[in-house]
């Protein structure tokens, strides 16, 4: 069984709010650091920046009782792009908190709160008045045992340094089917550029809150296209997320990447898309994953589908790319849509640039390799970080990837996540949830 990883870091662009996907706009940068853990935690393939503004939808109460939080009062923009966390505002699922820390001139306050079993959403505010050069430099969580939490994914969006006060949020989504969310979680923000450069804060969590709210639905349905075998196992419907359960048939000729258009719709045509700002999906290999989708839980949908019609997926024996190093040159490759540019040597680090022509949307962007890597020798490294830039007219974007400056044994062996490869064409609908027959 392939060795998992679980994404815990994931430095989100300022402009989170604005993308769908791995939004990145033309001619920005969008950097993800990933390290080590239990399982693969990656965001969606297909990247896709959104032209129109979504409204939010708040009944007038709710809106009212958000503002009187001061510290919440960016949450309509923070929530603006996920209708599940739209409809968890609007039936008062928040746990408001308003519990600051102030050091050397810098406040940080922690708004509230939105937790059910398999997620946690940490409402924030930083305040800069010290006049220095400020860096949210990591952040990091606790059980009230003071134990990290295991197979979550981290994420949260970056202060700038010319910033005064910023809002945003934390993002902690677990990984595992048993969840222990904690009684008391203990959140460490850690500040490049204060001489006291960690807050530390202690959440108590209302696990009554969000006692037994998630609906189980049993699938089991299994569909065939272009020859590759798809099971469509189970669906939980939490409050913040929908997760699908899938299994792909080994014996498959083609690894299954993603789905670049698939959502979860009720019977009333309404769409709930993957989560755009977070974690978008789980491997635990290369035959099972989960995806991850905005939630309709409030709404109590009568019947729900999955709905998509083009599956990314590249032969098994194209699944890799293979470089040499030394010569700077590319052994092994998909095809002729990926090349390699440059190679350059720095002090700390390799960085390898690419670029991949891309034959669908111009604004779908792609991240093609696994986090993972391994040298002629299988020895097992991680990727210090990636970028990945627009390039001209959008139809070919640079991925810039950067790996330790060590001895390998030549070469090293990338492995494919995400490709401009399609198979099918036709929608698919698969039923998760039937409308009750009242008898």
């Amino acid at each position: 069984m392939e060795i998992s990883e679980s994404i815990n870091k994931i430095e989100v662009p300022e402009e989170v709010e604005n993308y769908i996907k791995k939004g990145i706009e033309k001619g920005r940068n969008k950097k993800i650091l990933q390290k080590k853990k239990r399982m693969l935690s990656y965001a969606a393939a297909s990247i896709l920046i959104i032209f129109f503004v979504l409204s939010i939808r708040l009944s007038p109460s709710v809106a009212a009782y958000v503002s009187q939080i001061r510290v919440l009062k960016q949450l309509v923009n923070l929530i603006r792009y996920d209708k599940g966390l739209d409809l968890a505002v609007r039936n008062d699922f928040i746990q408001p908190l308003n519990i600051s820390k102030e050091y050397d001139g810098v406040k940080v306050t922690i708004g509230g709160i939105i937790v059910d079993e398999s997620r946690i959403i940490i409402f924030y505010s930083i305040k800069n008045e010290s006049g220095k050069s400020l860096e949210l430099k990591n952040i990091e969580v606790y059980n009230e045992k003071n134990q990290p939490l295991e197979e979550i994914s981290l994420s949260w969006s970056g202060f700038d340094n010319n910033s005064v006060e910023k809002e945003s949020f934390i993002d902690i989504a677990f990984s595992g089917d048993n969840n222990s969310i904690p009684e008391v979680l203990n959140l460490s923000m850690q500040f490049k550029g204060l001489k006291s450069n960690t807050f530390n804060f202690s959440i108590h969590i209302d696990k009554d809150k969000f006692k037994g709210l998630k609906e189980v639905y049993t699938v089991n349905r299994t569909i065939e296209i272009d020859g590759q075998k798809i099971t469509f196992e189970k669906a939980i419907v939490y409050p913040t997320r929908i997760a699908l359960y899938i299994h792909y048939n080994p014996l498959n000729s083609k690894k299954i990447l993603g789905y670049p258009d698939i959502g979860i719709v009720d019977e009333k045509g309404d769409i709930f898309g993957q989560i755009s700002n977070g974690v978008s999906g789980t491997r635990k290999d290369d035959n099972n994953t989960v995806l991850y989708f905005q939630s309709n839980y409030f709404k109590k949908p009568k019947e729900l589908y999955v709905a998509f019609s083009k599956v990314k997926a590249i032969d098994k024996d194209k699944a890799e790319v293979i470089i040499d190093l030394k010569n700077k040159m590319i052994l092994k490759k998909p095809d002729e849509k990926l090349k390699l540019n440059d190679i350059v040597y720095n002090k700390n680090d390799i960085q390898l640039t690419f670029t991949l022509e891309k034959i669908d949307n111009t604004n779908n962007f792609y991240s093609p390799f696994y986090s993972e890597f391994e040298d002629s020798s299988m020895k097992k490294y991680h990727f210090l970080g990636e970028e990945i830039h627009g390039g001209r007219e959008g139809k070919v974007e640079e991925v810039l990837i950067r790996i330790p400056n060590v001895s390998y044994d030549n070469s090293i062996k990338l492995k494919i996540i995400d490709y401009p490869n399609f198979i099918g064409g036709k929608e698919v609908k698969v039923r998760v949830k039937q409308r009750e027959v009242i008898k």
